[in-house]
């Protein structure tokens, strides 16, 4: 089953992320646990489910550029967006 997860970091530590859970693969969960790196993630889901994440802005600073993305299967290669 094809699933997605929803990640959020600032955007100079997407490709390192990315790189780390492509190490961690599924068996892993596609994201190295307490990775200090991510700000926030949601677990992963397939298709029909839904899931929440909640996020303090005051977590985010206006001097960082942040993005969202998923690290399933390096979709993050097109899976991704820019926060402002």
């Amino acid at each position: 089953v094809m699933g997605h997860n929803f990640v959020i970091a600032k955007t100079s530590d997407l490709q390192p992320i990315q790189d780390d859970a492509n190490k961690a693969g599924m068996a892993g969960g596609w994201l190295l646990a307490d990775d200090a790196r991510v700000i926030a993630a949601t677990k992963i889901i397939g298709g029909g489910e839904s899931t929440e994440l909640i996020i303090k802005p005051s977590s985010l600073s206006s001097s960082e550029q942040y993005s969202f993305f998923c690290t399933v299967m390096s979709h993050s290669v097109v899976m991704r967006g820019a926060i402002s």
